[in-house]
């Protein structure tokens, strides 16, 4: 899933 990772993806950024 392509939404998935992308959602991993700017959470981290967001945790970051």
């Amino acid at each position: 899933m392509l939404i998935y990772h992308t959602m991993s993806y700017l959470g981290h950024f967001h945790l970051g």
